[in-house]
């Protein structure tokens, strides 16, 4: 994967991109946040790395949050729409250079 143009999504960068009554929750959230700006960065023409178990949820009544982050890795992961991909990576695997 060529990552001179591939969006690192930080926390405190998707505050500026997950614009609404969600921003509140630090951008930290799967199914708000952390949904929104990879769909955001897709849209913008970005590649994403996303850090696999780097994000969390609180759940629902139909849902654990380990449900939910798996079910958002899925869906992020099988976007094709855009053009770019996801691609999610454990933590322990990311491996970021300087350019």
């Amino acid at each position: 994967m060529n990552l001179s143009k591939t969006a690192v999504l930080v926390i405190d960068m998707q505050q500026g991109l997950c614009i609404g009554a969600h921003a509140a929750h630090g951008g930290m959230h799967t199914e708000f946040c952390v949904d929104t700006t990879t769909r955001k960065a897709l849209a913008l023409g970005y590649p994403v790395v996303l850090v696999a178990d780097g994000h969390t949820s609180a759940g629902n009544e139909a849902l654990s949050p380990q449900q939910v982050i798996a079910h958002h890795n899925a869906t992020l992961t099988n976007i094709s729409s855009f053009g770019p991909r996801v691609k999610a990576v454990p933590a322990k695997e990311l491996q970021l250079s300087a350019a």
